[in-house]
């Protein structure tokens, strides 16, 4: 049809009328010819996926050439590298040649001298004298020339046979080996197949081959043709004894089949009739050898059961935790997982992970069949999804507290403080707080069912106009596609990634200044980056005997709290504690009374940025309030102090006694034996009397941890220092994944307040004084001072001096004698304080000497009232005469400000005067921190 045409066709309803100049008849064929072309089209389609499903199965085929092919071209490149070396040989035989070449030259140069000198000789003008010389010396020094050249060549003849025999040798052997794995390719080496009792070799021939076929075809469900079995061979010699059968050799067609057959060798361990058979690859003589060899050194590797290493700084079971320790990995499997008779149990499985949190609920199942090998499973978390939860945020930031201080009114405050009972003061307070909360505080509505943002650093305004006018050059070159514009594109680009890239430096500095005074801002920045989530997870709950699963926030924090409040007891409200009244002439304690002040400068040193605790009222409400509440929450106090009874929403413990109903629990209760014997008898029980009359046994353990402490029976703290030391290198490793610019003061601000506390913590108790923990400790340091770009090619003494970081050491030695004194000046309770007793008898030092007792094991020579004394005795008196802990510990520094052990933790503190640096004692000065 015409163009003009086209504008007479309409539809009507589901029917098309045509109104054009031309017949109906005409556009009722062109119809039937486009429905035409739809079957055709269709069709074509059809063939079309045929087409495409045989170039799958082709690129398939393909796929499975391709990896013979690259297993080929391993081999060919392992040939390679063998003729390199012989290349390496010859060129070192070439230079032994060139070598005795050039003694020939040397020689020759020689008779050309002696030669001339004989021609000078003749020109003297006596031609008899000088032609009597030459006949005497020129026949000796000929005769001399060529017995050396003889000499000579018969020894560059003897190495040229020599290298070609050795290279063929070698060329030979490789050549060997590499058809011997060439032929054993399609080789399986199978054992504990019984032998036939047949007399006859065809027979058991046959008898092999049927067992063979029964076993891939049904049990290994393996599909096998008439061609699949090249060969069945039994290795050795036969024996009349069938007790240990020989191992039976099955060459396959391919390398396929192979491959299939020995990925489902463990369907064997599900059948009883096949659990001792064991199927592995036809290796060679030099693979065998390098087997054998990888398991001597797998049995040199004694590691512990908790992941401490067992041997020296030296040995090679240290070196392999500290090398996963350089690269900030983590190792998930800290219990055995083999076991066999009475051997001692190991390790024998690795997992691990760049991050800490990526591998959970790790359980280590029984054997398969008859193995002594346990099952490991874990659950693999990257990247987990959020469900759906909607939670409400109050913006306290945003808050009108201004409003809320008028809503607290003196007719609001006199009628709660008229109030009698703790409980209902209580009740108005927390209504009063919740409504004025309600309406001067905006919320916001949080869907989790996304993850979170990614945490972008704050941009100032010239930065965003910058990214503007990018955003506009941008556009400027899709529309023209000028070259011009694109550079121009380009040069605003780098402009802007230049000040971004700075404005994540500056946001990071930030954080790393303020990790101190408010680590959940670097906790947030930290758990933004990583690639794993923390949380909850689904709780398994029982309904009315039905299983359920607790998903949602709300539903999880449900089920905790009814179990918990299964655990204890609930105490009856009409059931009271009994006051123990003791007749002694003990003094009594005065009655309190808190005032209005002591409470209004409690409230006001709130921090603002803690969670609210079981109430839910937040600390930012209660310090902007604080004049307001005072005289309440005062009142309130004092009327608690007076009934002897606290208001039901603070009580978030039960007494541990009889009267309140809490039984006692003695099977959480063990006992630590301490020995310094290897050998420590295990003879001796305890027992303990339960409320039931009856006695239980009191276990024993080798280690218990106590207030953060892991304590052993040897008192060595080698396992608490390996779990420290493996704390803070699992914190180094997210700072160095999450921080960008990590310069020298990002780095020092968060390895003091992140990182080191937690080698530092308690270290008066358990302060190392073996090598090998000294070090473990060190290298924490040590690895970490790598991170910051241009210390990674200093030594380790220079990196500190450079970034102002003492050793480790040097931080134990300073800290025991701020222990020290603080003991000495009595900022502990005297009660429980530690005694130390100080040497009168001597007048030379300072004026607090202590008394060093006699000890004979070096154990007890590093306990800490031990070691510090001689420390402690060499400090002059204008150290331990400061007036508080940090004009001592400034004055410390002073004092040590030349210590070579201060960078250098292998040497030693020198306690004499001499190398003490002189004070001038000013309270004001800021030293380098320590």
């Amino acid at each position: 049809m015409p163009k003009e045409a086209y504008d007479y066709i309409v539809s009507v309803g589901d029917q098309v009328a045509w109104k054009c100049t031309y017949c109906k008849r005409g556009c009722l064929k062109l119809y039937e010819y486009m429905e035409e072309l739809g079957k055709q089209n269709k069709t074509l389609w059809s063939k079309q996926r045929e087409i495409r499903d045989e170039m799958n199965a082709l690129t398939e085929v393909v796929g499975k050439n391709q990896e013979i092919n690259k297993d080929m071209e391993v081999r060919l490149g392992a040939l390679e590298a063998n003729s390199v070396v012989e290349r390496e040989r010859q060129d070192n035989n070439g230079e032994k040649c060139i070598h005795i070449e050039t003694r020939l030259a040397n020689l020759e140069a020689n008779f050309a001298g002696i030669e001339e000198k004989l021609a000078l000789g003749s020109g003297t003008g006596d031609s008899s004298q000088a032609e009597i010389t030459r006949n005497e010396a020129v026949p000796d020094l000929k005769a001399i020339m060529k017995q050396e050249m003889e000499q000579l060549k018969k020894t560059m003849v003897e190495n040229d046979i020599q290298l070609k025999k050795e290279v063929k040798e070698k060329q030979e052997e490789k050549l060997r080996e590499l058809r011997d794995e060439e032929a054993r390719r399609n080789n399986i080496i199978i054992y504990g197949i019984p032998e036939s009792q047949e007399k006859e070799g065809p027979k058991r021939r046959d008898s092999d081959q049927e067992v063979v076929v029964k076993l891939f075809q049904e049990v290994l469900e393996v599909k096998l043709n008439q061609n699949s079995l090249v060969k069945i061979i039994r290795l050795g010699k036969r024996e009349e004894s069938v007790a240990n059968p020989r191992p039976l050799l099955v060459g396959l067609d391919s390398p396929i089949l192979k491959r299939d057959v020995l990925l489902q060798t463990k369907k064997l361990k599900g059948k009883d009739e096949y659990k001792d058979i064991f199927l592995q690859h036809d290796l060679t003589k030099g693979q065998r050898e390098n087997m054998k060899s990888l398991a001597a050194e797998a049995r040199k590797m004694e590691l512990e059961d908790n992941w401490t290493t067992a041997g020296d700084e030296s040995s090679e079971e240290y070196l392999f935790v500290e090398a996963l320790r350089d690269i900030y990995m983590y190792q998930h499997v800290l219990k055995p997982t083999r076991a066999r008779g009475s051997d001692c149990p190991n390790i024998l499985d690795l997992i691990l992970t760049n991050e800490d949190g990526m591998i959970d609920n790790l359980v280590l199942a029984s054997p398969l069949g008859k193995s002594d090998h346990s099952l490991i499973e874990f659950k693999y978390n990257a990247y987990s999804e959020r469900r759906m939860t909607r939670r409400t945020v109050y913006l306290y930031d945003r808050g009108d507290y201004e409003q809320m201080r008028m809503e607290i009114t003196e007719e609001w405050k006199v009628n709660v403080m008229s109030l009698g009972r703790t409980e209902e003061k209580w009740k108005q307070l927390k209504e009063k707080l919740k409504e004025i909360e309600s309406l001067y505080v905006p919320v916001k509505h949080i869907n989790e069912n996304k993850l979170p943002k990614k945490y972008d650093a704050p941009i100032d305004q010239h930065t965003k106009e910058e990214v503007k006018k990018k955003n506009r050059c941008w556009q400027r070159y899709i529309e023209t596609r000028d070259p011009e514009k694109y550079q121009a594109y380009t040069r605003q680009r780098n402009k802007v990634r230049k000040l971004t890239r700075k404005a994540q430096k500056d946001c990071e500095r930030e954080i790393a200044r303020e990790s101190k005074t408010n680590p959940k801002k670097f906790w947030r920045y930290v758990k933004n980056k990583l690639k794993t989530s923390t949380g909850v997870a689904d709780l398994k709950i029982n309904t009315d005997g039905e299983t359920e699963f607790a998903r949602t926030d709300h539903d999880k924090a449900k089920a905790l709290s009814e179990f918990f409040a299964e655990v204890f007891t609930r105490e009856p409200e009409d059931h009271s504690a009994t006051i123990l009244v003791h007749n002694n002439n003990a003094p009594m304690i005065p009655e309190l009374v808190i005032n209005a002040e002591e409470v209004r400068k409690q409230l006001y040193n709130l921090k603002i940025d803690k969670s609210p605790g079981p109430d839910s009222i937040h600390p930012r409400i209660l310090k902007e309030l604080r004049d307001e509440l005072c005289d309440v929450l005062a009142d309130l106090y004092n009327t608690s102090l007076r009934e002897g009874r606290l208001p039901q929403e603070w009580k978030t413990a039960n007494r541990w006694s009889e009267e309140n109903l809490l039984p006692f629990h003695p099977d959480k209760c063990k006992h630590l034996k301490i020995s310094s014997s290897r050998r420590v008898p295990r003879d001796t029980k305890y027992h303990l009397l339960k409320q039931n009359g009856t006695m239980t046994d009191i276990g024993e353990v080798d280690c218990e941890k106590d207030l953060g402490i892991v304590t052993d029976r040897h008192l060595t703290f080698e396992k608490h220092i390996q779990a420290k030391v493996n704390t803070a290198n699992k914190i180094m490793g997210m700072i160095r994944r999450t921080f960008t610019a990590l310069d020298n003061p990002t780095f020092r601000c968060l390895f003091k307040t992140m990182v080191r506390p937690h080698l530092e913590y308690a270290q008066s108790v358990w302060s190392p004084y073996r090598k090998k923990d000294v070090i473990t400790i060190e290298n924490v340091l040590r690895r970490a001072s790598k991170l910051v770009p241009g210390l990674k090619d200093l030594t380790y003494p220079e990196r500190l001096q450079v970034l102002g970081l003492p050793t480790m050491a040097y931080r134990r030695i300073r800290g025991d004698m701020i222990e020290v004194f603080k003991i000495l000046n009595g900022h502990y309770d005297s009660e429980v304080n530690l005694h130390l007793e100080k040497n009168t008898g001597s007048t030379r030092g300072n004026s607090h000497k202590l008394f060093k007792e006699r000890c004979r094991t070096k154990g007890r020579q590093m306990f800490f009232r031990l070691r510090i004394v001689d420390v402690w005795n060499s400090l002059p008196d204008d150290v331990i005469g400061a007036g508080s802990v940090l004009s001592f510990e400034k004055r410390l520094d002073k004092c040590w400000q030349n210590q070579g052990i201060k960078f250098n933790f292998d040497e030693k503190l020198v306690t004499t005067p001499g190398h003490y640096a002189s004070l001038s004692i000013d309270e004001n000065d800021l030293d380098i921190e320590a």
